[in-house]
């Protein structure tokens, strides 16, 4: 089956705009990395992703890969029926150059919640057929890990490289070194500032924050959402045209931060048995 699905779509927006809430939106369909580079394919960290592609919705999102048949993502990226998910791997999918695979089971974290940005956004994907050849696997942080405001981490994903309407390159396999600024007050979550020019954006929802640690990569967290503030005074027409030409992927984003999901993660991996 050919991928000719990796098109601009749309955005769905989780929180109402108003007064001075910030707006948040799933980067599922098409995020990319901002500012960051194409990755080769001897790099070791392009081993550790996929790209998922929605064939109903035309929408993508990334993924990472945890064994040879089970990939971690975003829970907002899995849609109802399985039958329409499919998984690329690959560092340009768009081009032909990918290794496709069936998703046949999957399990959303029991607690997610789509329109709260402490919301659960997490979901377990199994694939029917083992990952390809050369394929490689991201370490769970334990409790201990010594995860901190402050650290940076490598952001990976597919997808676009800018929040505005404006024509983007995506469907190919970017990273970019970003910096965590907080975290959740129950740390289920962090943010990190975009107003660098540096981060993600649509399409790379279920990508990895990967950091490296006792020569170990982990998966320090898993893309969730871009978050943007839409000055109060303006009227509701005003916001909407407000936000059609600002660059809605310079503000903030949110991880999941897997540290905090860990018990989750050991119980359900062990449900799926491989």
């Amino acid at each position: 089956m050919k991928l000719l699905l990796l098109t601009s779509l749309f955005m769905t927006s989780l929180v109402a705009c108003s007064n001075q809430k910030p707006t948040v939106v799933n980067t599922a369909p098409e995020n990319g990395i901002i500012g960051g580079q194409l990755l080769p394919p001897a790099n070791i960290t392009s081993k550790y992703v996929a790209l998922l592609v929605n064939n109903k919705t035309e929408t993508y999102c990334s993924s990472l890969v945890l064994k040879p048949q089970i990939l971690l993502t975003a829970a907002h990226c899995v849609p109802e029926d399985l039958a329409d998910l499919i998984v690329a791997f690959g560092i340009k999918p768009q081009s032909g150059a990918y290794k496709l695979r069936r998703v046949d089971f999957a399990k959303i974290h029991p607690h997610f919640q789509a329109h709260q940005k402490g919301r659960n956004d997490l979901a377990l994907i199994h694939i029917t057929q083992k990952a390809p050849k050369g394929t490689r696997f991201l370490e769970i942080p334990a409790s201990d890990f010594p995860l901190q405001k402050g650290l940076y981490f490598t952001a990976l994903g597919y997808g676009r490289t800018a929040g505005t309407n404006a024509p983007s390159e995506n469907g190919e396999l970017r990273s970019v070194d970003l910096q965590i600024s907080e975290f959740s007050d129950n740390r289920q979550y962090f943010i990190v500032n975009q107003k660098n020019g540096k981060g993600i954006c649509k399409g790379d929802s279920g990508g990895p924050a990967v950091m490296r640690f006792q020569s170990k990569d982990f998966v320090i967290g898993v893309a969730s959402a871009i978050s943007w503030h839409t000055p109060s005074e303006l009227s509701d027409d005003q916001k909407k045209e407000y936000n059609k030409r600002f660059d809605v992927c310079s503000d903030r984003s949110i991880y999941m931060n897997v540290q905090e999901y860990r018990a989750w993660l050991e119980s359900s991996l062990a449900e799926f048995g491989n």
